[in-house]
């Protein structure tokens, strides 16, 4: 059976069908299970509905004169909505669906139901949902408070705004989340998300936000859009311990999470064995994990960075082919342009036999942040895996140590050159 928007309906019923006065009433003391094929909404179909539609005191069904009307308890219903990535279960409530001539009405109130990440890898866990949605005159309206599940019940996670014209065939999902708060003790992200769980360790303390919305047309492929907010988090890293996580994300995609190019966020201290502030991460998400494009930080008045094109003005410079994804291609790279960012803060002019570590504390601080940083980006799993590497056997190594000679003796010609530059043209006081 078809009716509207609903395609394949199959219900199974017995009850008392009665005819009194012009008006048909149906009635069962039993719950009607009900099956719905999908939903037809063009490119946004709901798909393998299905739950019980359970009687209260009024008929379950009564019409008259060409005016009908249905009203019952839903419970056990289900659906997936492959446009948004999710799934919905366990929804319960009650519904009243008034029919006439001059169109279909409808108001259902959800009482309880749960939201469930359908994608893979998880974005979200499980979240409660209650509200109620409306259907006059052909558009649908509605809205739904979210919380928590499990060790996250009863925490507030902003609310869903639906509207839909079945008329044009467009419309619009909107998530608004205008503050989560984490404490030590209570509520904490790897509660609600296993997308952090690797690097945002407990205990965290901060805030974040999140505004994103899901947009539909009658014949173009639905798009989605977003921003998580954090005005300052506090939390412990595999590489230690973060004061004042900040910055904006911006999401081009929520199915699966994909963001803009070049986000930034910037880290106020981070404890590495010494003080390191003033950090910078620029990267970017698609949907084979997240890509780190540069960063920066500040240790004892030196700067160590990484781009993934490496450039270091007035020192030498290395480069290495990424085409190919390799992790240690990464590494070694990585690992030479940091020793010539080291040189290039260390001197111009002294080669690297002339002066070396044991004198400067600062290029001491800069090797070390360099080094925990590569270790913890190879070595943690969880930040391994989430980079798309791979942990390098120990023969893989030899190719960086093989390198570091190399470097040495280009810092070494470089800075002879420019110390003979320095005696043919001697600076001249005014």
């Amino acid at each position: 059976l078809d009716f509207d928007v609903a395609r394949g309906i199959d219900a199974r019923t017995r009850g008392l069908l009665a005819l009194a006065d012009g008006r048909i009433t149906y009635t069962t003391p039993e719950c009607v299970d009900l099956t719905v094929e999908r939903l037809e909404l063009d490119e946004n179909d709901v798909h393998e509905v299905a739950g019980a539609l359970c009687p209260t005191d009024a008929p379950l069904l009564s019409a008259k004169e060409g005016v009908w009307r249905v009203v019952g308890g839903f419970d056990r219903l289900s659906a997936q909505a492959p446009f948004l990535g999710m799934r919905f279960e366990g929804a319960a409530g009650r519904v009243t669906v008034d029919g006439a001539s001059s169109g279909v009405g409808l108001t259902a109130t959800v009482t309880q139901a749960r939201a469930v990440d359908a994608l893979t890898p998880k974005r979200f866990e499980p979240l409660a949902a209650v509200g109620q949605v409306r259907l006059a005159e052909e558009v649908w309206r509605g809205g739904f408070d979210l919380e928590g599940t499990g060790k996250a019940a009863g925490a507030a996670m902003g609310r869903l705004t639906l509207t839909h014209d079945g008329r044009s065939g467009a419309g619009g999902l909107q998530i608004s989340v205008p503050q989560v708060t984490f404490v030590e003790g209570g509520l904490q992200p790897a509660m609600l998300t296993p997308l952090v769980a690797d690097l945002v360790q407990s205990p965290v303390t901060g805030s974040v936000a999140f505004e994103g919305r899901f947009d539909w047309t009658k014949t173009a492929e639905p798009t989605s859009s977003g921003r998580l907010s954090v005005p300052g988090l506090d939390f412990v890293s595999p590489a230690g311990a973060v004061k004042g996580l900040k910055g904006d994300i911006v999401f081009t995609n929520l199915t699966p999470l994909i963001t803009a190019p070049d986000q930034k966020l910037t880290v106020d201290s981070l404890a590495v064995g010494t003080e390191a502030t003033d950090l910078d991460l620029t990267f970017g998400v698609d949907a084979t994990g997240i890509k780190i494009s540069a960063g920066s930080v500040q240790a004892g008045g030196c700067v160590v960075s990484r781009s993934s094109s490496p450039r270091v003005e007035k020192a030498v410079t290395s480069s290495t082919d990424f085409s190919r994804g390799d992790a240690l291609q990464k590494i070694d790279a990585e690992e030479l342009n940091q020793l010539t960012n080291a040189f290039a803060c260390r001197s111009l002019t002294w080669p690297l036999g002339h002066r070396w570590v044991p004198p400067n504390r600062y290029l001491r601080w800069a090797v070390g942040i360099e080094l925990v940083f590569v270790a913890v980006c190879v070595f943690v799993p969880g930040v391994a895996r989430l980079l798309g590497q791979s942990i390098p056997p120990p023969a893989g190594w030899s190719m960086v140590l093989a390198a570091v000679p190399l470097v040495a003796l280009a810092d070494h010609v470089e800075k002879r050159r420019h110390a003979r530059q320095k005696v043919r043209h001697p600076r001249v006081p005014a």
